[in-house]
C-alpha cells in the first residue's frame, strides 16, 4: 500500500526571511530618507533640492547610501537569525518565529534610529534658529542624542 504524502508546508519558508528583510529594509530606508529630507527642508526653510545642496551632507550620495541600504536590508534577517540561534529549543514553533521576528524588527529599528541620530542634523549645521533652536528640530525627542549641528542665521530667498 502506498502512503499519500502531504505537502510540506514549511518548504519555502527559508526564503521568506531574507525577502522580508529586503522589503522591510527598503521601506525603513525610504522612511528615514523622507524624515531627513523633510527636516532639512523645514529647518532651513527651503524646498528640498535647495536644502539638499545647502546642507552638503553625504547622506544621499550613492556611495554612502549603498552600504546604508545594505545595512537596512540585512538588519531584520540578522536579528531573526541571532534570535533563533540564542533561543532555547521549543516545540512551539510559532512562538519561536514570533520572537525571532520581533528581534529582527528591533535590530531594524536600531539601524533606523542610528541613521536618524546621525543624519537628521546636517554636519555643517546652517539651520535657522527660529525654526530649529540650537540646531535641533522641535519634534526631536529631548532624551535622544542628535549629532551636533550648530544653527546659523542666514539670509536666503525662500
Amino acid at each position: 500500500m502506498i502512503k499519500e504524502q502531504k505537502p510540506d508546508l514549511r518548504r519555502g519558508w527559508g526564503c521568506l526571511v531574507p525577502v522580508a528583510g529586503v522589503v522591510l529594509g527598503l521601506l525603513a530606508e525610504a522612511t528615514a530618507s523622507d524624515i531627513i529630507s523633510s527636516t532639512w527642508s523645514y529647518c532651513t526653510n527651503m524646498p528640498w533640492p535647495e536644502a539638499y545642496d545647502f546642507t552638503d551632507s553625504p547622506r544621499f550620495y550613492l556611495l554612502f547610501n549603498l552600504p546604508l541600504i545594505a545595512a537596512y536590508c540585512c538588519a531584520f534577517p540578522l536579528g531573526f537569525l541571532l534570535a533563533t540561534r540564542l533561543l532555547p529549543p521549543s516545540r512551539r514553533r510559532p512562538v519561536r518565529v514570533l520572537t525571532a521576528s520581533l528581534a529582527g524588527l528591533l535590530m531594524l529599528s536600531a539601524v533606523l534610529a542610528g541613521d536618524l541620530v546621525y543624519n537628521v542634523a546636517p554636519p555643517d549645521g546652517k539651520y535657522l534658529s527660529a525654526r530649529c533652536p540650537h540646531g535641533r528640530p522641535p519634534w526631536w525627542p529631548k532624551p535622544i542624542p542628535l549629532r551636533d549641528s550648530p544653527f546659523a542665521d542666514f539670509e536666503h530667498q525662500g
